[in-house]
């Protein structure tokens, strides 16, 4: 176990989760629940458990079909197959997550912003839309912000 990659990660990963929650926080209204217990006396610490959540799930999800559907002894820092799963992975576990979220009631979306919600999973569009944005830019970073290859 590398504990030195590891710890990038998490480092990574909790960079990003408050950053996001910070630029994104009036898009919707967290319950009394998940706002018991905070990080930084701002950011629920359930979202950024959340956060650590899709990332893990959704990296561990595109590089093990990565492997199984094209063999290779190593995950590469770029890759366009690596990239699409990525893409698709990020997208479809974190929107099944924010999902549960909703379900569970831990959050409400903003009524003033006038989402447009997806059927099924009742979801904002522009959340759907946000996943996999992430998908096209932050996994690849976070690889080459750990030195795992080279650019």
């Amino acid at each position: 176990m590398d504990w030195k990659k590891i710890l990038k990660t998490a480092f990574f990963i909790l960079f990003f989760a408050v950053y996001w929650e910070s630029i994104s926080r009036e898009f919707w209204d967290y319950s009394a629940t998940i706002q018991e217990i905070t990080v930084f006396r701002t950011f629920p610490l359930i979202m950024i458990a959340f956060w650590i959540a899709v990332f893990s799930v959704s990296l561990c999800i595109s590089e093990y079909l990565f492997k199984k559907i094209f063999p290779a002894g190593t995950i590469p820092v770029f890759d366009k197959n690596l990239y699409i799963l990525e893409i698709f992975t990020f997208g479809i576990v974190g929107m099944a997550f924010e999902a549960l979220l909703g379900v569970l009631g831990l959050l409400e979306y903003n009524q003033v912003l006038r989402w447009t919600i997806v059927p099924l999973i009742n979801i904002p569009i522009n959340s759907v839309a946000g996943y996999f944005g992430i998908g096209m830019f932050v996994p690849s970073t976070l690889r080459v912000f750990r030195g795992d290859g080279r650019i």
